[in-house]
């Protein structure tokens, strides 16, 4: 005989079987695509730089951990070491801004530059060349080095480099190169005159290499890779 307390205890049952159905559906598969959380706090999809998905490494070339490690390298000291490795000596150049002193007539060979720069950009305070003068070929008699270091004629650390001789009085343009402002001068000659050793920046890869150049009695060309930089230091190639 059915009675009221049976009829209640099969609807309590009933319900107690529901609800114990709803939490077990309810609770996700932790083997299910797509439902995993990481434990960085970061979803899967977030674009967060420094700390990619599935690395707990900042591996990012651009983080501010590299970006600080890059600047505490001292790239002047980098040279120089690299430049007495090479049997070289590290040039000084100085800064001219006006067309006075010994520079003077260098500084004139570039008043067409100067002008344009100071159109660009008229709130520099000063429009400078760099400027080293060095006897290259022993005769006594000084080359000049000038770096180029104008605003607006300079990209990716790299600036042009021109090498004058003095001929008759006058400053005549032998050479022209893009390279930054660290150069070296070598002990060894070509063609009588002493090789240079200039970095340039590849366009494509952005690494920066220790090239040397050598005259070949007209000029002097870029030939050969002496060292390459890794981050902190150069390298031989």
């Amino acid at each position: 005989m059915i009675t009221p307390k049976l009829i209640i205890g099969f609807v309590v049952g009933v319900l107690l079987l529901a609800g114990l159905a709803w939490l077990l559906w309810s609770v996700p598969d932790a083997s299910a695509p797509g439902t995993q959380t990481q434990g960085t706090g970061f979803p899967e999809d977030t674009n967060y730089i420094g700390y990619p998905s599935g690395s707990g490494e900042d591996t990012d070339e651009n983080s501010p951990a590299k970006r600080k490690a890059a600047a505490a390298v001292n790239i002047d000291k980098a040279y120089q070491e690299a430049f007495v490795a090479l049997s070289a000596n590290f040039i000084e150049f100085a800064s001219v801004a006006s067309a006075t002193g010994d520079a003077t007539a260098l500084y004139s060979l570039y008043a067409a530059d100067v002008a344009e720069a100071k159109k660009l950009y008229p709130n520099v305070a000063k429009y400078a060349i760099e400027v080293s003068l060095v006897d290259l070929d022993g005769d006594g008699a000084n080359e000049a080095l000038v770096l180029e270091s104008l605003p607006g004629f300079c990209g990716r650390g790299s600036c042009p480099l021109d090498v004058y001789k003095n001929k008759s009085g006058q400053w005549v343009k032998v050479s022209s190169f893009t390279a930054n402002g660290s150069v070296g001068i070598e002990l060894d000659k070509t063609e009588g005159y002493r090789n240079l050793l200039v970095s340039i920046q590849d366009k494509q890869t952005g690494v920066s290499q220790i090239w040397r150049c050598i005259w070949d009695g007209t000029q002097y060309k870029i030939v050969t890779s002496v060292a390459v930089w890794t981050g902190d230091k150069f390298v031989a190639p």
